[in-house]
């Protein structure tokens, strides 16, 4: 089991750390390169969302984000103390639906949930936990 955690501000600029972390840690691991690619955008993702919708003051907030490789899958967990939100409670994105008639977000959420194994969230704590699990098998 290898654990590494990184602890970002609630700020767009942060997103260089965030990949050159998640880049590192799966170049130090091993991890498949489409796989490390797929976290990357995964993490992107969900910190992106988190920072442009997560908060409802202007205050500078920690979101920290944990990955750990074990038995044969990358967990990713990004905690956050914003708003509850349960992306997995989200409607599910249909791409068949024609743009016109699409409603505005959800492709995010739905790019997570597909390239993903396995996401659950929880809120504990006054926090968000979102876990995210791809296997390498």
């Amino acid at each position: 089991m290898s654990l590494s955690t990184i602890t970002l501000w609630n700020d767009t600029a942060e997103l260089s750390r965030l990949d050159t972390f998640v880049s590192a840690y799966c170049e130090q691991h091993g991890v498949p390169s489409t796989t490390a690619m797929e976290l990357n955008l995964v993490a992107e993702e969900c910190f992106i969302n988190v920072v442009e919708h997560g908060f409802d003051d202007q205050a500078r907030h920690e979101i920290q984000v944990v990955l750990e490789l074990a038995n044969d899958a990358v967990t990713m967990c990004v905690e956050d103390d914003g708003v509850a939100f349960d992306p997995l409670s989200a409607p599910e994105f249909d791409p068949k639906t024609p743009i016109e008639q699409r409603r505005v977000g959800g492709l995010g959420i739905h790019l997570v949930r597909s390239l993903m194994d396995e996401v659950t969230y929880q809120r504990t704590g006054g926090k968000n936990r979102l876990r995210l699990r791809k296997s390498l098998l």
